[in-house]
């Protein structure tokens, strides 16, 4: 049986005593831009280490009228980090007029954004014409 990666423990199944994760998958973050719409996708984890850097790299695209589309489908796992990032984000956004749309979010990250509240400050979108669509309709209301 394989050791437990946290504790180190000898041989057998370390059991389900680990609730937090013990490693970060590393954050990589691109950015192009379609239809006047700055599409950032991200590929790896969200939580303490890499939230600032998603948050730096999110700001420097914000200006008046921006459509910020976030490719999450990559992201695995989102720390109360990543999700206090993301509302900071929505706010600086929606400060300038802009619109965020979120694209393949998991089944955890939806379930946290819902058990907190967020998913009422986010457009969340399967493909990327959903995405386009909504960022239109958003800012032409």
């Amino acid at each position: 049986m394989p050791d437990c990666p946290v504790t180190a423990e000898k041989g057998g199944d370390c059991g389900l005593h680990h609730f937090a994760r013990s490693y970060t998958k590393p954050m990589e973050l691109s950015k192009e831009v379609r239809e006047d719409i700055t599409v950032i996708s991200i590929n790896g984890d969200i939580d303490g280490a890499t939230a600032p850097q998603l948050q730096n790299f999110v700001v420097a695209e914000i200006q008046p009228n921006c459509r910020i589309f976030l490719d999450t489908s990559k992201v695995e796992y989102m720390s109360s980090a990543g999700l206090r990032v993301l509302l900071v984000l929505y706010r600086k956004i929606n400060e300038s007029h802009g619109a965020i749309v979120l694209l393949g979010v998991s089944t955890d990250i939806y379930d946290a954004m819902s058990a907190t509240g967020f998913l009422r400050h986010f457009i969340l979108v399967n493909t990327f014409e959903e995405g386009v669509k909504a960022l239109k309709h958003d800012l032409t209301d």
